[in-house]
Formats: structure tokens, sequence, C-alpha cells
């Protein structure tokens, strides 16, 4: 009876207790549906501003998106554009490039031609080949400026101008071309006036233009206040080489300061003549004045060769195409001198020695000239 009362106690007690919850209570089930729509609703509610905010967060990223691509092209086409404007400016310079070495080859070539003319001219003039005119043409004269304008031409075609041997030489033609300009040539006839005034102007432009481009490129890059700075350098480097002897450059050394010094000599001959003549000097003549600074010339275009060989030699360069070439023509420079101080034999010992030391170097440039022919050839 007591285990009967005990169970139905534990029965009662356990229906009251989950009377209370929502599973088992009747009286509390409506208010449970009541909260379960309330939150089906408000599941509802927040589904849809969940979707409102999706659309129109997709919305703005999408405007976003298209206004980042819009920029994009924007900055691609910006910069397609610059690309080609850099293309076309590369290659208007290109073609600007091309027509100034286009030019200045022909300038070289023309010139060269005119000086090879003058040569002809002249040994016509003389009455024909004698040591006078041999000593005019070949030392230092209008055949040898020919052939530097050779050497130029080939220097341009082959983009070398900036290097130091080849604004040496152009200088050397711009000084030569200068003196030739200053001539008087009022005695000397219609022919000969023209022989030396035309390949003079030709080779003075075409010697600026090609020693201006090899200071500042073909495109002109650099500032003009390069040229100065280029100038002064290869001053003081002329400077400082000559006090540079070695071994192999001696006979180089000595043909540039002989012909060096005679050319100072030409030019204190012709101060005085112009400042300070002697009576026998006056008036001075045109010819006297042509004769001064026409060998004050020549003899400054064999230095500048004799300097250029003895700065290849310092350098073991002396197998290069130009350097060959300048060994022939310092060889046949100095031959002609020789040949025009050979009625002087035996009229003192100054006179044999000068004749002796003039044949030696140019007996040591053809030499040396055939000896790197060969090599290079091999």
């Amino acid at each position: 009876m007591i285990y009967a009362n005990t169970i139905f106690a534990f029965l009662f007690s356990a229906l009251f207790f989950l009377q209370g919850t929502d599973g088992f209570s009747t009286l509390q089930q409506p208010l449970s549906l009541g909260r379960s729509n309330r939150r089906v609703g408000s599941i509802s509610s927040f589904q849809r501003e969940l979707s409102t905010i999706t659309t129109t967060a997709g919305t703005v990223f999408h405007r976003h998106n298209a206004n980042q691509k819009c920029d994009i092209s924007k900055l691609r086409v910006k910069e397609e554009g610059e690309e080609s404007e850099a293309a076309g400016a590369a290659e208007a310079m290109a073609k600007k490039v091309v027509g100034r070495k286009k030019r200045l080859t022909m300038g070289y070539q023309l010139a060269s031609v005119t000086y090879a003319a003058a040569a002809l001219i002249s040994l016509i003039s003389w009455g024909g080949v004698t040591s006078s005119s041999l000593y005019y043409v070949l030392g230092g004269g209008p055949v040898t400026a020919a052939v530097i304008l050779y050497i130029l031409k080939g220097a341009a075609i082959h983009d070398r101008l900036g290097s130091d041997t080849y604004k040496r030489l152009n200088l050397a033609v711009i000084a030569f071309a200068l003196v030739q300009l200053a001539i008087p040539t009022d005695t000397l006839g219609l022919s000969l006036g023209l022989a030396l005034k035309v390949p003079g102007f030709l080779s003075l432009v075409n010697g600026i233009k090609g020693y201006g481009y090899g200071c500042l490129g073909w495109d002109k890059s650099k500032e003009m206040t390069a040229v100065l700075v280029d100038f002064k350098e290869g001053v003081q480097s002329t400077l400082k080489g000559m006090t540079v002897i070695k071994a192999k450059s001696v006979g180089y050394i000595i043909g540039a300061l002989i012909m060096g010094s005679m050319s100072l000599i030409k030019s204190k001959e012709l101060a005085t003549l112009l400042f300070f003549p002697s009576e026998t000097d006056k008036p001075a003549t045109a010819l006297m004045i042509f004769t001064k600074l026409s060998k004050m010339a020549r003899l400054g275009v064999v230095a500048t060769i004799m300097y250029t060989l003895k700065d290849a030699s310092d350098r073991d360069r002396l197998s290069g195409t130009t350097f060959v070439q300048l060994n022939f023509l310092a060889a046949a420079a100095f031959s002609s001198i020789a040949f025009y101080l050979l009625p002087t034999w035996g009229t003192g010992a100054s006179s044999i020695g000068q004749v002796v030391l003039v044949s030696g170097i140019a007996v040591m440039s053809f030499l040396k000239g055939m000896a790197n022919s060969v090599a290079k050839k091999e």
C-alpha cells in the first residue's frame, strides 16, 4: 500500500513539474504558439532586411566595379597614348639622326673630293711634280686634308665621332680650313683662289658639325656647354699626353714635336711680318702672308697626325684601320718634306741631320703602317 502510494505521489509530482513547460502544458500552448509566430515574423523581417542590404551592397559593389573598370580603362588609354607619343617622338628623332648622319657623311665626302681637286689644280699651277709642289700637296696640304676627311666620313658612318681621335682630327680640319679662308688670294687667280676657299668652307662647316655631334651626340641630347667642357678636357689631355713618353712611341713624339715647333716658328714669323716688319719686308705682300700661313697650317696638321699616332701607340691601337691610314699619310707627309729639304743636303751638318731625321720618321711610319696592315688581314 505504501509502495503504491509512493509511486502515485511520484507520478503526480512529475505531472505537476512538467505542466509549466511548453511541451506538456495545455494552458501555455497558445502562448507558446504566439511566441513562435512572433519569432517566425521576426525571422522573415530579418531576411527581408538582409535581402535589401545584400541587394544594395551588390548594387554598390557592381557600381564600384564598373567605376574601377572605367578608371583602369582610362588609365590604360592614357598610358597607351603616352607610349604612342613616346614611340612617335623616338621615331621622329631616329629619322632626324639618319638625316643628320647622311648630310654629314655627304659633306665630308664633298669636302674630300674638292680637296683632291684642289691638289690637282695646285700641281698643274706648279708646272707638274716638283719638290715644292709635292711638299705643298702632301706635307699637310690638300691631299692630307682629303684623306683626313675621308677617314672622318668612315667615323661618321660607324658612329665613332665621339672618340678623342676623331674629335682631334675634326679640330685639325677646322683649324686648317680657318687658315685657308684667311689666306689672301689676290695674286693667285680665280682657279687657285677657288681651290682654296671652296674646300676650306666645306671642311669648316662639316668639321664643326662633326665635332659638335661628337660632343653632343647625334640627338644633341647634351647641353651646348658640353662642347666647351670637352674642348678644355681635350687640351688638358693632350698636354698631359705629351709628357708620357714610351719607347714604342718615341718616333711619333719626335715627329709631333718637330712639326709642332716648326708650326709655332711660322706663326712667330707671320706675327713679325704683320706687326714688326723689317725694312725689306715692307710692305708685307699677299704672297708672303700666304706662304707663312700655308706652312703654319700644313705643319700643324702633320703634328696632329703624329700626336694621334703617338696616342694610339701608347694604347696599342695601331692595328686599327684609321691608324694604318694615318701611318701611311704620315709617311707621305714626311717623305715630301725630306724631298723638299734634299737640295740643302751638304750645305751644313744641320741640313743633313734634318733630312736624315725626317726620312727616318717617314720610313718608320711606312713600316708600321705596313706591319699593322698585314697583321690586320691575317
